[in-house]
């Protein structure tokens, strides 16, 4: 719903040393006095909490509207990062661009060079009012993602797949892929869109193996639990997007999932028990390896010992994905694996549950509904209490606790198509896929 500018409360914010007028309504645009210019926060998409973007219009995670006296520069891309962790992956993904198939092989030097040149660029066309602490903090950022780059080469150097695509779009603007489009049970049709971060790709023997990389500044893993309830969604939506996009440019080759992985935005501060001198090759090669395994990838890989070598052939505990090998060379039982056969499983549930939650909103299911459960309450990063007027000392208030189920119960439901209810879902929701197994 929009509302008309001059008929709701603002609260007086600063952004980029610029004052502004914050609501968390969406303005309509056409309310806007002349000489005000209306911009749109998004918030990110594990942490409502805060805003991470700012963009003239947006189409998810709406966190609230500004007004300005000054317009803001925007680049091509149409936003500008308002926290370190969008800089952070503007940074890496332009770098990771520019250099191509060179990636892997650049110097230290060369790396830290051009992730200078894209923050400075960055920062020069669209930050021009940025005072001195924001420089401070760029610079300190510089020296961070430097780091992260180091980490995604030594994750490149070992590994046989490499990136086809960065900010992959799927939707309906320039240079984006068609929306999946699902139908739901009573014929209406959606189309979901979103934006995929990275698309790794290892072509062998006329198979295609496809990776889907999330970049994250939190803590992100994949949980199949809140998969399951329709919580969390993208990762495993992106994956069959992926699919769908790879097998209409090479219909004759099977396309095998091998990876939904979220790559933590971080610059982790590792412990020792000594200090030794720096330039000791052992000592630093011990602190590269600890770095690593911090930054190691979270996930789920396809558990095919073929598929996980040529992403880490180094034996014992990957430092890059979340897998590791026995000394016999079996799988450990902790590696984070589905067989190809569940992740098409749960690329076909997402989609039914996607289908089954817009049927529901069709139907007028908008009710306050939140959930909690033993380690987490959906409330405590929300930013729209004052919305919903949800509160547990109002009587009836009480948030939903989410049953608990077994992985093994989990999977038993995906397999019948049926939800955390028992209520089967609907099977014939994609249309115009040009794979039927998607």
């Amino acid at each position: 719903m929009n509302y008309d500018a001059q008929k709701v409360t603002y609260q007086e914010v600063t952004i980029f040393d610029r004052p502004a007028l914050f609501t968390e309504c969406r303005i309509d645009r056409a309310t806007v006095p002349e000489g005000v210019y209306r911009y749109e926060l998004r918030h990110g998409d594990a942490d409502w909490g805060e805003p991470i973007e700012l963009s003239r219009s947006l189409m998810v995670n709406f966190y609230g509207t500004v007004l300005t006296r000054e317009p803001f520069q925007l680049p091509i891309d149409g936003w500008i990062p308002l926290e370190s962790g969008s800089l952070v992956h503007y940074i890496l993904e332009h770098v990771m661009r520019r250099a191509g198939a060179e990636f892997p092989r650049l110097a230290p030097e060369e790396l830290a060079r051009l992730a200078g040149e894209v923050a400075d660029q960055y920062v020069a066309e669209n930050m021009p009012a940025a005072g001195r602490r924001f420089a401070y903090l760029v610079e300190r950022l510089k020296r961070g993602v430097t780091r992260l780059l180091a980490y995604l080469q030594a994750e490149q150097a070992q590994s046989l797949f490499h990136p086809a695509a960065f900010e992959q779009e799927i939707g309906t603007g320039e240079g984006a892929v068609p929306p999946l489009t699902l139908r739901t049970p009573d014929g209406r049709t959606v189309q979901v869109q979103g934006k995929i971060d990275r698309v790794d790709v290892m072509e062998r023997e006329g198979r295609t193996y496809l990776r889907v990389v999330d970049y994250k500044t939190g803590k992100s893993d994949f949980d199949l639990l809140k998969t399951f309830y329709g919580l969390k969604l993208q990762l495993v939506t992106y994956m069959k997007a992926a699919q769908r996009i790879e097998k209409k440019r090479h219909p004759d080759k099977n396309i095998i999932p091998a990876g939904i992985l979220y790559y933590n935005i971080d610059n982790p501060i590792i412990e020792v028990q000594s200090m030794p001198d720096e330039e000791d090759a052992d000592y630093r090669e011990a602190v590269d390896e600890m770095i690593l395994e911090n930054l190691r990838m979270k996930g789920v890989v396809n558990e095919d010992t073929e598929i996980i070598r040529k992403m880490d052939d180094r034996g014992g505990k990957s430092a890059v994905i979340p897998v590791a090998f026995k000394s016999n060379g079996e799988l450990d039982m902790r590696s984070h694996i589905y067989s190809t056969q569940k992740f098409e499983q749960l690329t076909d549930y997402v989609t039914e549950k996607s289908a089954d939650m817009a049927a529901g909103i069709f139907g007028g299911n908008v009710d306050v509904n939140p959930y909690h459960t033993q380690k987490e309450d959906a409330c405590t990063y929300c930013p729209y209490h004052a919305v919903c007027g949800f509160s547990p000392d109002i009587p009836g208030g009480q948030s939903r606790s989410l049953k608990t189920f077994s992985d093994e119960e989990i999977w038993k439901k995906i397999r019948e198509g049926v939800d955390e209810n028992g209520k089967p879902l609907d099977r014939k929701t994609v249309q115009g896929n040009p794979d039927k197994r998607l």
